[in-house]
């Protein structure tokens, strides 16, 4: 069981309990589990700084609108709240964090 013991801006302190009776092979399958539950909580707080209030974007004029708050990570997914934007045309879905870096010309609205 993963647990978040304190953050600061910066850094978050964590811990991580481990049973690592049976085989080796079950050791080994608990531990990447212990691993992806660390992974996701760890990314749980981090993605919080790049968030929105989920209010409609623009990019000149194209409009982007949430799609809510579910983020898939390399650990599982998480819950979190943040949002993910997409045009009426559909397509591709984008975070706030990496829509501003691959389009500069993004307009938030002020939170």
């Amino acid at each position: 069981m993963a647990k978040l013991l304190k953050r600061t801006k910066k850094q978050l302190t964590l811990e991580v309990t481990v049973n690592i009776s049976g085989s080796l092979l079950e050791a080994e399958e608990t531990i990447q589990q212990a691993c992806n539950e660390i992974g996701q909580l760890a990314t749980q707080e981090a993605i919080t700084d790049f968030d929105t209030d989920g209010s409609a974007l623009m990019t000149g004029p194209v409009k982007w609108a949430s799609k809510g708050q579910t983020r898939k990570t390399p650990y599982g997914a998480v819950q979190v709240k943040r949002h993910v934007y997409q045009t009426s045309k559909r397509g591709a879905l984008w975070t706030t964090g990496h829509a501003l870096y691959v389009m500069p010309r993004l307009v938030l609205p002020n939170n």
